[in-house]
């Protein structure tokens, strides 16, 4: 079975390389990563750029693949998946947003790319998304917060977004998958993207700091 560079490989490879960089199956493993940006998709340019800002982030390929991503954004301020994609996704244009903003991305591409975010929000302001999930809450304040624009829409998003956060920890500390939340549970992926997302903001609320320190 062939491996696929689009499946939530980068995870894997990412965190092998954190603890055994060394280790030549590690290594074998990166690379075999790094030959898949020649399919220029999107979504492998954000997983690669993901990997490479938390494991070597001197590499020097970086820039320059995070500019080919910055020119895939579509017309309407998004990213799909790969460029023959009419519609842009959520998931992809908050991705695509983190990673630009982790690299010090700034201009009209971070700006159009904010507004798209901002504008696909919960109407009802319960969660990001039409799914309404904490996973997709994360990833959209993972990307508002990475753009630093510093406009009243962009802050109240991420107000908004930080709160449906804090609102939905369940009991024990951790997340489970809704919001508002169904079950008072907890699963250990969504309970670690949760509280990276509330981590990543400078000014905790004291309500913010509390749901880390339980999570």
């Amino acid at each position: 079975m062939a491996s696929n560079a689009n499946l939530d490989t980068y995870p894997i490879i990412g965190l092998a390389l954190a603890t055994s960089p060394a280790d030549s199956s590690v290594i074998a493993a990166k690379n075999w990563f790094h030959s898949a940006l020649t399919n220029q998709r999107e979504d492998t340019r954000i997983y690669w750029l993901k990997m490479m800002i938390e494991t070597e982030p001197i590499n020097s390929e970086m820039i320059n693949v995070a500019a080919a991503l910055q020119s895939q954004q579509k017309s309407d301020g998004g990213w799909s998946w790969v460029s023959s994609y009419t519609l842009s996704s959520f998931d992809m244009s908050a991705q695509a947003l983190y990673v630009l903003g982790r690299l010090n991305f700034t201009g009209t591409v971070i700006e159009r790319g904010t507004q798209w975010i901002e504008q696909h929000i919960n109407p009802l302001w319960e969660a990001f998304d039409e799914y309404k999930t904490v996973a997709t809450t994360t990833i959209a304040l993972n990307a508002l917060q990475a753009a630093r624009i510093n406009d009243s829409a962009n802050l109240n998003a991420i107000s908004y977004g930080r709160k449906a956060i804090v609102a939905t920890q369940s009991a024990n500390g951790g997340y489970y998958w809704n919001i508002p939340k169904l079950f008072d549970s907890a699963a250990s992926p969504t309970t670690a993207v949760a509280i990276f997302a509330l981590k990543y903001y400078a000014n905790l609320t004291t309500s913010e700091q509390s749901a880390v320190t339980r999570g």
